[in-house]
This record gives structure tokens, C-alpha cells and sequence, in this order.
């Protein structure tokens, strides 16, 4: 590892330096050291090697009476000394050794830094600013007397470094933007001064990797940071067009104190894959066998509108879509409901609608109590996107809409704008589900019969409010079924469990108050029925 060396004068005044040049007594007696900065070297945004500049300053302690702890008296506290243009390191104040025969013991610290604790100091990183974030520590810790001659300390990083080469696949036409790259870690820490050792404190979050000036050699584009130095770090973002690519590592990526990382990431538009990763000295190193990763994709909806490229992925708890459920299961705390449509309807939905994948129980309800049963079913699928935890039936025990059965009556909606969250659907919401994994996931073709209108083909759900008397699956000349849509709802989920039966919806009937609109997928009609006579299954959706 990469020594930083310096060199402090044995004589009644130290003096510091970079390094020793040679001894001579000043008119006064005392002991000045001639020296330039030499080698040493510290952190840089590209390339491993450069020196101490014009400016820097370093903190000096010195004590007596041992090495396995700094007293609070002590012989220098703390001085800072500041490195001029010509080489030297000038203290603030004169630094006095206690007396010439006993020994002292030394402590240096870049950047110069008021100490709170020598075992357990605070430490943030900063991620846009390399120089105050790296961190250096030098002891001494032998016991050097004034007789000795140039005290020696060599500073060694604190911290990790972590490097992220991308590379991007044919798919792409030229380089994309890169929004930003992250890492999730720990930026918080201890440090003990004396053992060197930092210990990462908090919880990890989304750190900032600042781009590099120019690209390693053979990659795109380069990004480099320094890490608080810790285990169990697996996942780094790269975020283009408001998209996150994100690289999951199977194994912890070594950030090591004194050692810097680097990942070589191939980003292709439908996933990122591991190229290489190799941990070295800021000096040299060696490089290790490429890892094993999982890679998957995922969006922030909270963020990102979300395209009909995403009808059929996996919404999960985190409220993060994902590739599957399996991913989902894994890696966002659990798959809750598949994306079955992309886009804004007012009043319904303002990005998607989600449909959950299995029943919200096994049972047949009467229509309040599967408002009910959605409560429930919610409270054990919570999703929660920007922070916000969508756990419960977000219209409660009433209806989202009011939808006429005939040209002649008036369809309304319970309120205006879009109401977040768990929901039984609405009719309009059982259009949508229809349209979007039955004509444009599994490439049906939905025929829709509107009042007493002729049957229009190829219907889409362009008509939210208005009158709705039936939607059908065309198949087989003039039979109308529903099976070949409902098998597309259950293939989108992964399962079977949307029955060939009656499924209720969140529609009033605009003619009567006691019913309400269910959809019967063994004939593909719309019907109302009454809410308390009436039972049927429930299967929640998710509007957002």
C-alpha cells in the first residue's frame, strides 16, 4: 500500500516536512529540515498517484506515557500544519517536545480535523468532495525521543475507493446520458486514530459515484468515489433516460480502507451485466476471478412514467417493478400485483393500473363484504412508493363509480381526480385490465357491445364513463366467451387463480342503488346485481 511519508525534526522545536532531505541548526540551536513532498500521494478523481499540494493541512498530536492511548494531556494538540510552496510544513504554533530523553508518541491526521474522539471520532463522507473526504492517519507509535533524530510518519487512506467502468451493448445507437451513478452503502462511520480501523454506522442509502474527466481505457464512460470501508455492499444504479439499471452482486464488492475497487458494468436497454471486477493498493495490485451476480432492471415509479413496454412486469412492495416475480420475491420484498395497463385515464388512474395476482381470498362475498375482504387483503400487501405506504382499501366501503345500463341514464364517477392505492375495480378498471393484457399483452381481439349499438371489433376501452352493456372475447363465428381473456390475466399473474366465475366490481348501478356491476368470465358480460343477494369473488387493483 501507498505510503505517505513525513518527516518531524528531533530537537526542542519540531519542524515538519515531506520528507527528509538532510539535518541543520538553525542560529537558534534548533533543528530545521530541508525536504520537498517527494512521493507521497493521496486521493484524485482519475489515475492513483498525486502529491500533497501548496495548502494542505495535517493535524500533529504528540503525547508521553505510551502508545496504547492518547491522554487528554498532551505534549502537542492537535496543531495544524500547513504545507507552503516550498515544500515545507509550517506549524500554527511552535510544537515543543516535553522533555529530550523520554519518549513521545505521534499522531498525524489529513485533512487537518478537530478530534472528538481518538477511538470512535465521526466521520461523514462528503461524495463531491474527494480532498475533505479522504482520509489519512499516520502513527508513531514506538516511542522516539528528542535524541533520536527526524520523527517518520506514514500516512495510510482510511477510506475505500470504488471505480465503475460502463461499457453499453450494440442495442444502443451512440453513448446515452448516465443521469447518475450510485452505490448503495454506508456513509457514516467511527474511526479509532490509533488502530486505523473505520467502522461503517447507519443505515445504507443511494451514494453518489462522481464521473471521471475521461473513460479507463477500453470503457465509455468512468466514474470514481470514495467509500466508507464495509461489508455486505452488493448494488450499484445507473440510472439513464430515468431509468435505473441496477448491477446485484451475489457477494459482497470489497471496499477495503487503502484499496479501491473497480467494476467493469456492459449495460445493454433490457438489463447490466458484470464485465470484471478486480481490488487493488492505490499503489498495486492483483486482480480477482470475475463474480457472480444477478442482474435485473427496475423503474421508479414514483419518478418515471411507465410505458406500455411494462404491461405484464411484476409491481412489488418496494413499489419498484420487476422483470418477474421470482426477481420480485428476491429483491423488493415481494411481487403484489402485475402492471395490466400503462397510461392515464382521469379520474382512475394517472400512470398504471396494476391487478393483484391472486384473489383477495377464497371465498364468494356479497359486495360489501368484499370492499371488506380488499381492507384485508391490503393490510398484507402493502406497497409503498416515494415513501408513501398504500395498505388499505383506498375507497373504503363505497363505490368508485355509478355506470348507467342503458344510452338513456348518466354514468358518474364518485370524485373527481385519481384515487391512489388498493381498490376493488371499477368497471372502467375491469376495460382497462382487458385492454391491456388481453389486446395488447396477449394480442386478443376484443369485440364490445355499447347499448343497443351493433358490436364494434377491436374495441378499445376509449369510452370511461359511458354506457357499457357488454365486453366480449370474439371466438369460434358467433359464440362469445371469456375464457381466452381470463387465461391472459392468469398467465400475465403466473398462476390460475382467476376462476371461470363472477367477479365484482366497485360500479353502482346508476338505476338502482342496492346493485352493483360484476363481470362473468364464463359468458364475458357485464351485469348488475344486488349487493346484498347477490355473492361473488373479489380480486383487488392497484391505481397509481
Amino acid at each position: 500500500m501507498k505510503k505517505n511519508i513525513i518527516y518531524i525534526a528531533a530537537a526542542a522545536l519540531l519542524s515538519l516536512a515531506a520528507c527528509n532531505k538532510g539535518i541543520a541548526p538553525d542560529a537558534s540551536g534548533e533543528i530545521t529540515i530541508d525536504a520537498s513532498i517527494g512521493a507521497m500521494t493521496r486521493v484524485s478523481y482519475n489515475g492513483v498517484a498525486t502529491e500533497f499540494t501548496s495548502g494542505d493541512q495535517i493535524a500533529v498530536y504528540a503525547w508521553m506515557g505510551g502508545s496504547s492511548a492518547v491522554p487528554d494531556n498532551r505534549v502537542v494538540d492537535g496543531v495544524w500544519n500547513t504545507l507552503g510552496s516550498d515544500g515545507l510544513w509550517t506549524p500554527a504554533t511552535p510544537m515543543l517536545w516535553k522533555t529530550m530523553v523520554d519518549p513521545h508518541y505521534f499522531l498525524g491526521i489529513f485533512p487537518a480535523r478537530t478530534v472528538s474522539s481518538f477511538t470512535a471520532d465521526a466521520y461523514t463522507l462528503n461524495p463531491a468532495d474527494f480532498t475533505a473526504s479522504d482520509l489519512l492517519i499516520a502513527t508513531n507509535l514506538g516511542g522516539v525521543k528528542a535524541t533520536d533524530g527526524p520523527v517518520s510518519l506514514s500516512f495510510d487512506h482510511a477510506m475505500a475507493k470504488l471505480n465503475v467502468n460502463l461499457k453499453f451493448r450494440t442495442q444502443w445507437d451512440a453513448t446515452p446520458t448516465v443521469s447518475g451513478v450510485t452505490v448503495t452503502a454506508c456513509k457514516t462511520a467511527t474511526v479509532n486514530y490509533l488502530t486505523k480501523a473505520v467502522t461503517a454506522t447507519g443505515t445504507p442509502e443511494a451514494i453518489d459515484i462522481p464521473a471521471t474527466a475521461t473513460a479507463a481505457t477500453g470503457y465509455a464512460l468512468s466514474f470514481s468515489g470514495l467509500q466508507v470501508p464495509q461489508d455486505g455492499v452488493r448494488r450499484v444504479v445507473v440510472t439513464i433516460a430515468g431509468k435505473e439499471y441496477v448491477y446485484e452482486s451475489a457477494t459482497d464488492i470489497p471496499l477495503v480502507g487503502g484499496q479501491y475497487t473497480t467494476l467493469g458494468l456492459l449495460v445493454g436497454k433490457d438489463k447490466m451485466e458484470l464485465g470484471s471486477i478486480t481490488v487493488a493498493d492505490w499503489t498495486a495490485g492483483s486482480s480477482l476471478p470475475d463474480g457472480n451476480a444477478v442482474y435485473y432492471e427496475r423503474y421508479p415509479l414514483a419518478a418515471a412514467d411507465v410505458s406500455s413496454e411494462d404491461i405484464g412486469k411484476v409491481l412489488a412492495a418496494d413499489g419498484y417493478i420487476y422483470a418477474d416475480a421470482t426477481t420480485a420475491d428476491a429483491n423488493g420484498g415481494g411481487a403484489r400485483a402485475v402492471i395490466a395497463y400503462a397510461g392515464s385515464v382521469p379520474n382512475y388512474f394517472d400512470k398504471f393500473l396494476a391487478i393483484a395476482m391472486d384473489d383477495v381470498d377464497d371465498s364468494y362475498h356479497t359486495w360489501a363484504e368484499a370492499l371488506s375482504a380488499v381492507s384485508t387483503f391490503a393490510g398484507t400487501h402493502a406497497i409503498t412508493i416515494g415513501g408513501t405506504p398504500y395498505n388499505g382499501n383506498a375507497i373504503g366501503a363505497t363505490y368508485y363509480d355509478i355506470v348507467a345500463s342503458n344510452e338513456n341514464a348518466t354514468s358518474a364517477t364518485r370524485t373527481t381526480g385519481v384515487v391512489k392505492g388498493w381498490r376493488l375495480p371499477s368497471m372502467t378498471d375491469w376495460r382497462y385490465i382487458f385492454d391491456g393484457l388481453g389486446r395488447q399483452k396477449a394480442g386478443l381481439t376484443l369485440t364490445a357491445k355499447k347499448g343497443s349499438d351493433t358490436y364494434s371489433n377491436n374495441a378499445t376501452p376509449t369510452d370511461p364513463l359511458g354506457v357499457v352493456d357488454g365486453m366480449y372475447y370474439y371466438k369460434d363465428g358467433d359464440a362469445y366467451d371469456a375464457s381466452s381473456l381470463r387465461e391472459a390475466i392468469n398467465a400475465a399473474c403466473g398462476n390460475t387463480a382467476l376462476q371461470s366465475d363472477n367477479y365484482w366490481s366497485s360500479s353502482e348501478y346508476s338505476d338502482d342503488s342496492n346493485c352493483a356491476w360484476d363481470y362473468v368470465f364464463y359468458d364475458g358480460k357485464f351485469w348488475w346485481v344486488d349487493k346484498t343477494g347477490g355473492t361473488r369473488y373479489g380480486r383487488a387493483v392497484f391505481a397509481y
